[in-house]
């Protein structure tokens, strides 16, 4: 055949004809074979199901209009596979395109028989050597870190990819990271931004003991690594893709292309055939993109990190409370290492001093205390604790047991229905939710005392009025119940902004509302307990059409059983501009998980607002999926 003949000839060949006719040669073949509408195609490019890339740079592309025609990015892939120049990136970079695009170079080799040796410029010699450094067994893990309530763009928790070279400290892995530059940005201008794609997401490279001081030292978060199980093959398509995505910029939306749904491309590209980037919801969270791998059978092991906090925490649970006041002390530096005084029990001695080197180390990753003050406090307690005639660490490693693991937490999305009843009248409540966890959710894979909510809807159905009615739309509920101890007190809070619609004597009041609080919260065994005080607006249409209050939040969470949590809420409130009403509301909820998928939910409450008292009770199940 003509294709073999010109196969192999040597694209260093004196003949310069030769490499245009093998060019198109090339491009008939692959036309014939239909790469261009490949699927594997789809995943290098990231291609929509509109047939056009999620990538937002030019210099991804070599053909003008690249990003919407795959076939033309294809032909131009192959003419630039055969030019012994190197091309140039917009930012004034040149490179050959099998430094630029050696997965897309790789796979269509394979694809089309062509032996690269002959290709000019074989090899890349910059992600051999990086591929070539990793050695065979090299390892990659999901990297998932928990929630953490204070920054928005993380409230959801993040997922990054990890390569660790076989034999190599996991912490001298690299880590593979897509998120948003935002720069200084806060506020509701982040917020707006970061939804509607105002910022660029890059994927980056860097060492993973940073993310992991990042994560657990500085924002207190436990970390579970998943060990993927791809092999040799799959870890080179990985990081050669990777290796195409350095310094490229794409639109960053913090509900749909964000870290979890980008990375989902890489492991695309690992495993030809997975695309797992087509079974996600319009919506994307950390957690479900870790429920998606799991499914696919992706995870061979997994190893919980506990954060910093978490295994202070654990120390000092289980040292009496003299001890745990010595430690704490010497962390503070309300009791100096000279003044602790020894005792004859040298293993408890030992524990105190090294949960106080931690509780120290604690406090300067957080900014609790000046460089100064921490070299001051910590230099005496580890020479005491050397002084200590007790070999080995005092504490052993793995201080506590692992959690129950993200990807056993219920669904993020959820339906329900409820029967009940409002005052004198029947009703029925539909509930619908997309994200993603409430207090009375089962915790497994969620941080103890969140609350993340995003457009959740409630509709009403009076059997009196025979019509379905907006009742709620939350369409963003926030808690953070942050417990308070001896080892850290961070204020809690909640905030809220929705829309409701009231039954009252006058008929109904549709409203627009808000409430922001702060306070604090405490654990007694299974109870969680809050104080908060409150403030509150709200606008309607009849006069005085808004209504200003300040007022306090003060409730109790039991767990009887794993299963079963019970909470106990009172909130009372007067009105400082508008209507100037005082209102009162208790409510008892209790909520009984069935199934990983299935919760019955029982709510009862009686409260006063404009004059008016209502007795409401409602009983259902919740579905999470």
């Amino acid at each position: 055949m003509v294709l073999a003949l010109l196969l192999s000839i040597s694209l260093a060949a004196e003949e310069p004809t030769a490499q245009p006719l093998y060019l198109q040669e090339l491009k008939e073949r692959s036309d014939a074979l239909g790469l261009h509408s490949h699927e594997y195609w789809a995943v290098l490019l990231h291609l929509d199901g509109r047939g056009r890339s999620r990538v937002d740079d030019a210099a991804f592309f070599l053909a003008e209009n690249g990003h919407r025609d795959a076939r033309a990015e294809l032909h131009a892939t192959l003419a630039g596979l055969l030019q012994a120049e190197e091309s140039v990136h917009e930012n004034g970079e040149t490179a050959t395109i099998l430094d630029r695009f050696p997965a897309r170079a790789e796979w269509l080799c394979q694809q089309l028989g062509i032996d690269p040796q002959g290709l000019p410029n074989y090899p890349a010699s910059e992600v051999e050597e990086l591929i070539t450094h990793l050695g065979p067994g090299a390892r990659v893990y999901l990297v998932f870190p928990d929630a953490y309530m204070n920054t928005p763009a993380s409230m959801f928790g993040h997922s990054l990819l990890v390569i660790r070279p076989a034999q190599a400290n996991p912490l001298l892995a690299q880590a593979i990271n897509y998120a948003a530059e935002t720069g200084e940005d806060g506020g509701i201008r982040f917020a707006v931004r970061g939804i509607f794609g105002g910022y660029p997401g890059y994927y980056t490279l860097m060492p993973y003991y940073q993310k992991v001081r990042e994560y657990t030292d500085m924002d207190q978060r436990d970390i579970w690594e998943y060990e993927l199980n791809l092999d040799d093959s799959e870890v080179r398509r990985l990081f050669l893709h990777m290796w195409e995505l350095r310094g490229i910029a794409s639109d960053y939306k913090f509900f749909s292309e964000n870290c979890s749904f980008n990375l989902l491309y890489l492991i695309d590209a690992a495993r030809p055939g997975l695309n797992l980037h087509r079974q996600t919801r319009p919506w994307v969270i950390p957690l479900d993109t870790i429920k998606l791998v799991h499914d696919a059978d992706l995870v061979e092991d997994f190893h919980w990190r506990p954060s910093r906090l978490t295994r202070t925490r654990h120390m000092a649970q289980q040292l009496s409370r003299e001890r745990r006041r010595q430690a704490i002390g010497l962390a503070k530096g309300s009791l100096t290492a000279t003044e602790f005084a020894a005792s004859d029990d040298t293993h408890a001695d030992a524990q105190v001093l090294e949960l106080a080197s931690e509780l120290l180390q604690s406090l300067r990753a957080r900014k609790k205390i000046s460089q100064g003050d921490y070299q001051q406090r910590l230099f005496p307690i580890l020479t005491q604790r050397s002084h200590i005639d007790h070999d080995g660490p005092a504490w052993p490693e793995r201080i506590a047991e692992a959690p129950p693991g993200p990807e056993l937490g219920h669904g993020s999305a959820r339906v329900g229905l409820r029967f009940g009843q409002y005052a004198d009248k029947g009703i029925v409540e539909i509930e619908a939710r997309p994200a993603y966890h409430d207090l009375l959710d089962h915790p497994h894979g969620f941080v103890t005392g969140s609350q993340i909510e995003f457009a959740r809807l409630t509709l009403r159905y009076y059997d009196q009025e025979k019509r379905l009615r907006l009742h709620n739309l939350d369409i963003v509920d926030l808690w953070s119940l942050s417990p308070i101890d001896a080892i850290a007190a961070p204020p809690s809070w909640r905030g809220r902004i929705g829309m409701s619609t009231l039954p009252t004597g006058n008929g109904l009041r549709k409203e627009i509302n808000g409430e922001i609080a702060t306070g604090a919260s405490i654990v007694y065994g299974p109870l969680l307990m809050w104080l908060m005080g409150q403030a509150d607006g709200r606008t309607f249409r009849a006069a005085p059409h808004h209504d200003i209050g300040i007022g306090g939040d003060t409730g109790i969470i039991a767990t009887p059983y794993h299963n079963w949590r019970l909470r106990a809420r009172l909130q009372a409130g007067t009105g400082i501009s508008g209507s100037s009403s005082t209102w009162w509301r208790w409510s008892v909820d209790q909520r009984i998980q069935l199934s990983k998928q299935l919760q019955w939910d029982t709510r009862i409450e009686r409260g006063s607002r404009f004059g008016e008292q209502a007795t409401v009770w409602s009983s259902g199940l919740l579905f999470d999926f």
